[in-house]
C-alpha cells in the first residue's frame, strides 16, 4: 500500500510535495511506502529548527491510497 500527506487550507485539499512544499496538485504528492515513513516527515515538519525555534505542528492527515 502507497500513503500520501493531505491537509485542507482555506477549504482546499493541500498535498505534502516534499521539502516543506505543499500542493494542490494530486499527481506532485510525495508517496510513502509505509505510514511510519509518512508520519516521519510529519514529525520532521515539526521539529524545532536551529537553535530551537519553534515551528507550528503540523496537522496533515497521512492517506492511504
Amino acid at each position: 500500500m502507497a500513503f500520501h500527506i493531505k491537509k485542507t487550507n482555506f477549504s482546499k485539499d493541500v498535498f505534502y510535495k516534499g521539502n516543506s512544499i505543499w500542493t494542490d496538485e494530486y499527481a506532485d504528492r510525495k508517496s510513502y511506502s509505509s505510514n511510519s515513513l509518512a508520519q516521519d516527515d510529519i514529525d520532521e515538519m515539526s521539529s524545532p529548527l536551529i537553535n530551537n525555534l519553534a515551528r507550528p505542528k503540523v496537522t496533515g492527515t497521512i492517506v492511504e491510497e
